[in-house]
């Protein structure tokens, strides 16, 4: 059907999004290249009013992507401004800039990080090197039919090691 294929573009170009900053964040960041990027550090949300978050953990945020990580500031700015390039070159190939932000872990020494920061999948995956994107699709159900009606979006978070392994 027509309508089912904008819904099917969007969703394989999430997932090419999604593999290439899986991708782009375990590449040697020799590669960098300089852009207008710039980056805001803030704490790792946590619960109001506490400051339980570790020594060393930052959350940054750019247009496309907010980065929580144990990245030094410069690293953090210099791996944001190498997605924010790749997010435009991938929205130039589908046409259609980013319309949501991205949520990324980059984890460096998986040792400052608490153990419930991560789903245990993810922590399963960082721990052994490697990286893991969850994703979670909402929909509008209609109640009679129990049939989907409309697509409201998806969102993915990408949990990830800093280098490869």
């Amino acid at each position: 059907m027509h309508l089912c294929q904008p819904t099917r573009i969007r969703t394989a170009a999430l997932w090419l999004v999604v593999f290439a900053v899986a991708t782009f964040v375990t590449t040697d960041r020799g590669y960098a290249q300089k852009s207008d990027t710039k980056s805001k550090a803030r704490k790792p949300a946590g619960a109001k009013g506490q400051d339980d978050t570790p020594p060393g953990l930052k959350e940054y945020t750019s247009r496309n992507f907010v980065l929580r990580t144990d990245l030094t500031p410069e690293e953090a700015k210099d791996l944001l401004q190498r997605l924010e390039i790749m997010i435009v070159q991938v929205g130039r190939y589908w046409g259609k800039p980013n319309s949501q932000i991205i949520e990324m872990y980059v984890v460096k020494d998986l040792d400052l990080w608490p153990k419930d920061a991560f789903p245990p999948a993810a922590l399963q995956s960082v721990s052994t090197g490697g990286g893991l994107t969850i994703s979670q699709t909402r929909s509008s159900v209609n109640q009679a039919t129990g049939k989907k009606v409309a697509h409201l979006g998806t969102k993915s978070v990408v949990y990830a090691v800093a280098d490869r392994g």
